[in-house]
């Protein structure tokens, strides 16, 4: 479910820092021409393909630019998260999300739903035209709704937000890129801003062609069980590199 027209500083203020709920809001569908009209009836093979009406057809978001927080428009600091949706799309789609985010919970004991707040858009070479994106910031949430006919909410999990981990990875070691971290959540203060950190990555990579950082605002499912494993054998290296049946193994020793 792409957000459009919101700040990802202030999504992570609202549902983050000060700990609130927010709603979506979608979009209304045009008045059919069928309305005040006599239509003809389609044929019989006429068929809608329902996937693509649940398609997000979101256009990217504008590149992050510094802007002060107390002169922002209701509608970029209210409870609401905009999307190109229309409400039975929506719903099918939160739901989808929430059932797999549930499933997830009850089989591996991990929350894989994330709200990407910010992204980088980036290509692999100077000379290369193919534009890769990723999201930057990582905030864990929860969706809950109190029947099925009310609307789906969305608030931060007990998980810590994260900077993409993969992501910054990739960067140091392809790039030499550092991407900054945020605060440690027993130090963060109720005033934090995020545009810091979109500022701090929008800077460290100013040098590079054809990358930028974009308000892009995206609920989606990540999963990180592989990057665990990853981080794991780097920082056990040398104790698994030095074991006697891993050399005969790998090394093909012995």
């Amino acid at each position: 479910v792409a957000i459009v027209d919101e700040h990802p500083a202030e999504i992570f203020r609202l549902l983050y820092l000060a700990e609130r709920e927010m709603r979506f809001k979608a979009v209304e569908p045009p008045p059919s021409e069928c309305e005040t009209a006599v239509c003809p009836t389609p044929p019989e093979n006429a068929s809608a393909s329902v996937d693509e009406a649940d398609i997000d057809q979101a256009a990217p978001q504008p590149q992050f630019v510094p802007y002060d927080a107390s002169t922002l428009d209701d509608r970029h600091t209210d409870e609401f998260l905009k999307t190109t949706a229309t409400p039975e799309a929506l719903d099918r789609s939160l739901r989808r999300l929430d059932e797999q985010a549930r499933l997830a919970i009850e089989e591996q004991g991990v929350n894989t739903l994330f709200l990407a707040l910010g992204m980088l858009h980036y290509t692999e070479a100077d000379a290369s035209e193919q534009v890769f994106n990723a999201p930057l910031v990582l905030l864990p949430v929860e969706l809950s709704r109190k029947s099925a006919r009310s609307g789906y909410r969305i608030s931060a999990a007990d998980d810590e937000p994260v900077v993409n981990p993969a992501l910054a990875e990739y960067l140091r070691l392809d790039f030499g890129i550092t991407l900054p971290e945020l605060p440690d959540s027993a130090t963060i203060s109720d005033d934090y801003d995020l545009q810091s950190l979109l500022s701090d990555v929008t800077q460290a990579v100013a040098g590079r062609k054809g990358w930028s950082v974009t308000t892009d605002v995206v609920l989606a499912l990540f999963s990180f069980q592989k990057f665990v494993m990853y981080k794991d054998l780097e920082a056990n290296a040398p104790a698994v590199a030095a074991h006697r049946l891993v050399r005969q193994l790998v090394g093909r020793e012995g």
